[in-house]
């Protein structure tokens, strides 16, 4: 009788990212949300490791349909509350999560931005 082989673990050894969520109580006076600058200005979610994962051409193209630039691709456990919309804190820099792509225990985060945290332009109201 062969030996079964085990199923080799994945490895999400390329760093680690805090998510956050952007806080709905802040706005400036007539309605417009301000862009965060720090990490107190948005709710924690989670640290995970990830893998960077290689951008296809495809998700380039799905990026620029939708509207968005990929800066990066990563691959993260799932969890509830991760998905587009929120924030991730990569090395420093702030990236807002485009879309995300779930895909049974994982989910791959689209990233768009890159930022220093502390630098953000957002839509103007950030004065």
């Amino acid at each position: 009788m062969p030996l079964k082989r085990k199923r080799k673990a994945q490895t999400l050894a390329d760093g680690v990212a805090d998510l956050y969520r952007e806080r709905s109580d802040r706005k400036t006076p007539f309605g417009a949300a301000i862009a965060p600058k720090s990490a107190d200005d948005m709710d924690f979610i989670a640290r995970l490791h990830f893998s960077r994962e290689s951008k296809r051409e495809r998700d380039i193209e799905f990026a620029d349909k939708v509207g968005f630039t990929l800066s990066q691709k990563i691959k993260c456990h799932r969890i509830p509350g991760i998905g587009s919309g929120c924030r991730a804190v990569i090395d420093g820099a702030l990236y807002k999560v485009a879309y995300a792509d779930d895909d049974g225990p994982f989910v791959y985060l689209f990233l768009d931005g890159g930022s220093p945290l502390g630098e953000v332009s957002g839509d103007g109201a950030d004065s």
